[in-house]
């Protein structure tokens, strides 16, 4: 796309990196939870257990640069359609969607340079999900609130099943350079996005159970949702699983650091993963 701005590809790539290096953290913390016991956190807290660890000023400060560069990605992709979605009502729809992401990781990114600055804003602390419990309490009290966070969680349980069917059909390898690293970790990166999507399911599930039971209590954010896994028939594997999907889908945000293609401004030569795979199951 000619009328793209030149520093739309470095934001993307800078942003990725600070978004995979939340779900990397947030993700080892599962782990251990699911190896050695304990509470699995969500991302709010994960990025408070960086404060105190070493080099966790500095990660925090990458963090909150990156998501600031992912969330202006997000908004810019959204108003020049960088993704190549289209017109029409899932156009738009998908559009609305990045704008959506760009906000909420813009949110998690203020959250990580409040930490550094050594501030305490709310959505913090020890109960993972208090912010999105708190907003939860204020819609329901509204009319029809109750309606509206129902859903809300239908939507967020669609967006969850799409990323699940973006990874499982690789829906990602026509943003992605062709070279061997990305070749061999296709298995690994279908995981991660699938994983990903099933951790936005269950939050869009905490939600619509929530408007059911009439408990806001019950909605929640990752680490909300990490818990209803735990708490679950065999909780300790799909809590395991989840927390390696997450690492899986921190790596998938690194390779596309490294290798990722904005399509408005590809060629039609450009040697995407996509059309390398397909050509050798041509040959």
């Amino acid at each position: 796309m000619d009328k793209t701005p030149g520093w739309v590809v470095p934001a993307m790539r800078i942003g990725f990196f600070g978004r995979g290096l939340t779900y990397a953290v947030t993700g080892a913390l599962a782990v251990s939870a699911a190896v050695y016991g304990g509470q699995a956190e969500g991302t709010t807290e994960a990025l408070e257990s960086l404060r105190g660890s070493p080099w966790g000023l500095a990660a925090l400060a990458a963090v909150a640069l990156g998501l600031a560069c992912y969330a202006v990605w997000r908004l810019m992709a959204a108003a020049f359609d960088l993704d190549a979605h289209g017109g029409g009502a899932k156009g738009a729809l998908a559009r609305l969607g990045q704008v959506a992401s760009g906000l909420i990781h813009l949110g998690i990114g203020v959250y990580a340079a409040t930490l550094l600055l050594g501030l305490r804003i709310g959505g913090g602390g020890g109960e993972g999900g208090g912010g999105a419990r708190s907003a939860t309490a204020w819609l329901m009290g509204q009319p029809y609130g109750v309606w509206a966070v129902a859903a809300a969680g239908l939507v967020v349980i669609g967006a969850g099943g799409y990323y699940v069917h973006k990874g499982v059909s690789a829906g990602f390898r026509d943003k992605l350079h062709a070279t061997p690293l990305t070749r061999r970790l296709d298995g690994v990166l279908r995981y991660g996005v699938a994983a990903q999507g099933a951790a936005v399911g269950v939050i869009g599930a905490l939600l619509v159970w929530a408007a059911w039971t009439y408990d806001p209590d019950k909605a929640g954010g990752l680490g909300q949702a990490l818990a209803a896994l735990r708490g679950a028939a065999f909780g300790q594997a799909l809590l395991g699983a989840m927390a390696l999907g997450l690492v899986a889908f921190a790596l998938f945000c690194w390779v596309m650091a490294a290798y990722g293609i904005v399509p408005r401004c590809r060629s039609d030569e450009t040697p995407t993963l996509a059309r390398r795979l397909e050509a050798r199951a041509g040959a």
